[in-house]
């Protein structure tokens, strides 16, 4: 069973997807990714400067896998805005 903090980070993780259905994560996928969530976290992100840096900026095509997506800009280190 996950802690609370990573089930915090996978439910903004799920919630991806009510901003941009593109995104849209399973539960599996959410908790996979959760502890890059909970890192950003650890580096003083708040959660609105996360989600800000994994939905905006999308090419306006189809998206094959929101997971990889969503993964190379958690891994990338993409900047979180101000």
């Amino acid at each position: 069973m996950p802690s609370r903090h990573t089930a915090l980070a996978a439910q903004l993780l799920i919630s991806l997807g009510l901003i941009d259905s593109r995104l849209t994560l399973d539960a599996t996928e959410a908790l996979r990714l959760a502890p890059l969530v909970e890192e950003r976290w650890a580096r003083g992100a708040s959660s609105a400067q996360v989600r800000a840096a994994l939905v905006y900026g999308w090419p306006p095509q189809p998206v094959r896998s929101a997971r990889a997506l969503v993964e190379d800009r958690l891994r990338s280190g993409r900047p979180v805005p101000a």
